[in-house]
C-alpha cells in the first residue's frame, strides 16, 4: 500500500462486481449513481464493476416493489421474508459479487438498505434515493458504520452531503480490507 497523495491506496486496484436488478427505475439514473460511487471509490483503488444488470420479470416485480426492512441494522438478521427472498435473487451475482437490488420503497422508509443474509453481499435502493445512496450503501456493505459528520460518505441521511463526500483516513482502512473485494 502506498500513501501517495496522503491516501491510502492498495499497491494494485482491488474490484467489487456489481449486479443490478431493476425492480423499480430510480428518478436518479443507476449510470449517475454508479458515477457518483466510483468518485468517491476510484481514488482509494476500488474499481466498481458492474457485471450485468437484469430487470426482473412482470411476476416478480410486483412481489418486490416495496420490502420492509425493519430497523435495516447491519450485521443483525434480516426480520422480512420477502427481503430474505429478494436477497435469494443472484443470479450472475457469484459469491463474492455485490447485489444491488433498486426497488420502490421500504417500510421504514429509507433511500436504501445493505442488510443482507450471510455471505450474499446486497444492498437495496429506493425509488426516491439521492445521487450519493448507492455508494452510501456500498460503503455498508464494505463494512463502513455511520458517521456524525454530514458530509462524510456515511452521514445518516446522504441528503445532507453538498460536494463529494468525504472518507477518514480508518474508513478507507476498513474498505480495503473488505473481503467482499477481489
Amino acid at each position: 500500500m502506498s500513501m501517495g497523495t496522503g491516501v491510502l491506496q492498495p499497491s494494485a486496484p482491488r474490484e467489487l462486481g456489481l449486479v443490478i436488478y431493476v425492480i423499480t427505475p430510480p428518478r436518479v439514473p443507476i449510470k449517475d449513481s454508479l458515477d457518483r460511487a466510483r468518485d468517491v471509490f476510484g481514488p482509494i483503488g476500488i474499481d466498481l464493476v458492474p457485471t450485468r444488470t437484469y430487470e426482473l420479470s412482470s411476476t416478480q416485480q410486483p412481489l418486490y416493489q416495496h420490502i420492509d426492512v425493519g430497523g435495516c441494522t447491519m450485521g443483525s438478521p434480516i426480520s422480512s421474508r420477502k427481503h430474505h427472498s429478494l436477497h435469494s435473487i443472484r443470479y450472475g451475482a457469484g459469491r463474492k459479487g455485490l447485489a444491488v437490488y433498486f426497488i420502490q420503497s421500504t417500510t421504514p422508509p429509507v433511500n436504501g438498505c445493505s442488510q443482507h443474509p450471510p455471505n450474499t453481499p446486497g444492498a437495496l435502493i429506493t425509488a426516491n434515493a439521492t445521487m450519493w445512496t448507492l455508494a452510501h450503501e456500498i460503503g455498508h456493505v464494505l463494512g463502513l458504520f455511520h458517521s456524525s459528520n454530514k458530509n462524510a460518505l456515511m452521514s445518516r441521511a446522504t441528503t445532507s452531503i453538498s460536494g463529494k463526500p468525504s472518507l477518514s483516513f480508518p474508513e478507507v482502512q476498513t474498505l480495503l480490507r473488505s473481503p467482499w473485494l477481489t
